[in-house]
């Protein structure tokens, strides 16, 4: 049956990620903790998990027929123009919802991409996205990577210093209307290596979805207003512990909720972090280049959420739960703020299990607090989208153009087409709506959406402009949260994806010793005053090597002088 998917679309840059990712089993963005969700079709994070998808959107639906800068009209089939001889590509991807199979040997896209461009596409779809850099540098390995493929920053690393990735720069000729709309040439520096664009870095084409999310019902029976700063969200936390706001007599609900990922990283408490300017991985203070996980402004956010767990205003199960847990627990009805993807919270599918198991509850969402020196962000939020790479010897047989014309059709002519399929079968439209059909063998259609879809504002108030009802009728407009999300406070870190990842041979370290610490600090397990002790070892692990190596590329990107 065809169902309409709505919601809004965030600033024009946007969050690692934040996507519905059924792709990598994610939804975005962004339920961020100090990181973004992936992009879709894209390889999984190695340093933090997916966020769980929205049930209403495993397939997001794209822009009208309005035309617009953002997203004009399909272009008539064929108006990219053919290559002269026919052209083999093989093209390595993540499938779109890896609860479906992979398309099969009759798939339409491919048959439409040989009809307009002469290519024949050869796929290599990959179903577990947690094996997705491990299948690509074994590839690498034996120099034998596919012509086009998904890539990331650590993938780009290593690769890239083995010269087996291709230069995009003369492909750009190629394929003009996607440059301009993904803003290819404004990202170009993080995707550039020595002079180089080893990486076609997008924009990406998902909102912004970190919000604060409260129970309106509890502040309204205990007369308290909603919060603002940080004392005062101490306040209604307590109050919500204490005070029994769902009038069951028991002590039972918690003033906020959290927990931790499959590497020991702290999940939820971005907005705490934000209130202290403590967010990302890197910042810039007067000419320098600044590791936020070791600054003074994360110690003394890591204080304030020791002091929330002291005063018993924080779930006691956080410290072992995971993020499917904590979303659990709220939706039971027993939290009372929270940080959360406002489509996990909001769209139509996701708020129904709280809506059942709180028949009379009500959550709105909110702005995140200000902390004591007026600083205030919900999470990081970048630009940065899909990222793609070429190998080498694709460009030295001379494969580049027909790379280049594969990737202006799916901004064009095959944008429809890969996005939501056959038009009057797959989907059709509805009051300036595209209304997608949402039977799995068409979502197994469009497994490559995730390389088409552009962001528009008319993409995502298809995939956005819902309501969602309360069991009384009431009804919730999420596209007024979207709206109202993307207008929040929040770190853009976009910059920074230009500089390198951590040390290969440090970075499993690293990330253990510092999710390890931020823990024992967070649960009052380790005394604040042992951070300078902590800093070092977070140093001797292999901070300052990878320090060297950001400020160096600090200074060639002009971050800093």
């Amino acid at each position: 049956m065809f169902t309409t998917l709505r919601v809004r679309r965030s600033l024009s840059l946007l969050g690692i990620l934040s996507i519905c990712l059924f792709v990598l089993t994610a939804c975005g963005g962004g339920s961020q903790t100090t990181s973004s969700a992936p992009a879709a079709n894209a390889p999984a994070p190695t340093t933090a998990p997916a966020a769980v998808a929205p049930t209403t959107a495993a397939v997001a639906p794209a822009a009208t027929g309005a035309s617009s800068a953002a997203a004009p009209a399909a272009k008539a089939s064929g108006s990219i123009g053919k290559l002269a001889n026919p052209v083999t590509l093989e093209v390595m991807a993540t499938v779109r919802s890896t609860e479906l199979a992979a398309p099969g040997a009759d798939w339409i896209i491919a048959k439409a991409v040989k009809d307009q461009l002469n290519i024949d596409l050869k796929m290599n779809w990959v179903t577990n996205a947690s094996e997705y850099d491990r299948l690509v540098l074994t590839r690498g390995a034996a120099n034998d990577l596919p012509d086009l493929f998904l890539s990331n920053a650590n993938l780009v690393r290593d690769l890239g210093a083995q010269g087996l990735l291709g230069d995009w720069t003369p492909l750009l000729q190629y394929m003009p209307t996607y440059v301009k709309e993904r803003e290819v040439e404004q990202l170009a520096p993080i995707g550039t290596t020595d002079g180089k664009l080893l990486s076609l870095v997008q924009k990406s084409p998902d909102p912004f979805k970190g919000t604060v999310m409260i129970r309106q019902d509890w502040l309204d029976k205990l007369g308290l207003k909603a919060p603002k700063t940080l004392d005062e969200y101490m306040t209604v936390m307590k109050a919500f512990t204490e005070k029994d706001p769902d009038g069951n007599g028991a002590k039972d609900t918690y003033g906020w909720s959290a927990a931790v990922n499959t590497l020991g990283q702290l999940q939820n408490f971005d907005p705490i972090f934000g209130a202290y300017g403590a967010l990302g991985d890197w910042r810039v203070d007067n000419n320098k280049l600044v590791h936020v996980p070791t600054s003074n402004e994360r110690r003394d956010a890591l204080q304030f959420i020791s002091q929330m767990n002291a005063a018993g205003v924080i779930d006691p199960d956080w410290k072992a739960q995971k993020p499917e847990d904590f979303r659990n627990k709220w939706k039971a009805g027993k939290i009372g703020v929270w940080q959360e993807d406002w489509c996990a919270g909001f769209c139509s599918g996701n708020h129904d299990p709280f809506a059942k198991a709180n028949p009379t509850g009500r959550t709105v969402d909110i702005e995140p607090p200000v902390g004591p020196a007026g600083k205030s962000a919900i999470t990081t939020w970048s630009k940065v989208g899909n990222r793609y790479s070429m190998s080498q010897k694709a460009a030295q047989a001379g494969k580049g153009e027909a790379i280049g014309k594969f990737m202006e059709w799916l901004n064009s002519d095959g944008y429809l087409l890969t996005s939501f399929g056959e038009e009057g079968k797959m989907w059709k439209r509805e009051n300036g709506l595209i209304v997608v059909d949402q039977a799995n063998e068409y979502r197994i259609v469009r497994a490559l959406s995730g390389w088409s879809l552009k962001g528009s504002e008319d993409e995502l108030r298809t995939r956005y402009d819902q309501t969602t009802s309360y069991p009384n009728g009431e009804k919730i407009a999420v596209w007024d949260i979207v709206q109202r999300a993307a207008k929040n406070a929040k770190t853009d870190i976009t910059d920074f994806a230009v500089l390198p990842t951590a040390p290969a041979d440090k970075a499993a370290d690293l990330t253990r010793i510092i999710a390890e610490g931020e823990f024992a600090f967070a649960s009052g397990q380790r005394p604040i005053s042992e951070w300078d002790a902590y800093v070092q070892s977070v140093k001797a692990a292999g901070l300052n090597d990878w320090q060297a190596a950001a400020e160096k590329r600090a200074k060639e990107a002009g971050l800093i002088k």
